[in-house]
């Protein structure tokens, strides 16, 4: 058991220390009678939350970087009911996020200057790495 215990922990460091990555949508929605509500860590904040409250299906989408202006930005994270459009969550780091640390993942594309995206095909926030 302490060996477990022990592993946990270095897992834990690591994953802290290593790249980032939007929360997974089944992390920051939680049910509660028959309600699904938004428990955000608390290195994220709200930017909006256009849904029902019984909505919970939703798909990570894309995360964004970038204002065109400066070298450190916030990370947005745009999620999306496949089957209503109209049930969307953004969220972003509260953290500034410095270009390097974006560019530095080649799965970012580089949209405009200051201004990246990740779009996600599966849907896996893991494909969109940060930090």
């Amino acid at each position: 058991m302490k060996r477990f215990s022990a592993l946990a922990v270095l897992y834990f460091f690591s994953s802290i220390t290593n790249a980032q990555t939007c929360p997974p949508i089944n992390q920051i929605l939680v049910e509660r009678n028959d309600r699904y509500e938004l428990v955000l860590p608390p290195e994220w904040v709200l930017i909006s939350d256009q849904r029902s409250p019984s909505a919970h299906n939703l798909d990570f989408l894309i995360a964004a970087w970038g204002d065109h202006k400066h070298p450190s930005d916030s990370v947005r994270c745009f999620y999306q009911d496949p089957g209503r459009g109209s049930n969307i969550i953004r969220i972003e780091t509260k953290a500034l996020i410095s270009e390097s640390k974006i560019i530095s993942h080649p799965q970012w594309d580089s949209i405009m200057e200051l201004y990246h995206m990740c779009n996600s095909h599966t849907h896996n926030v893991n494909e969109c790495p940060f930090g």
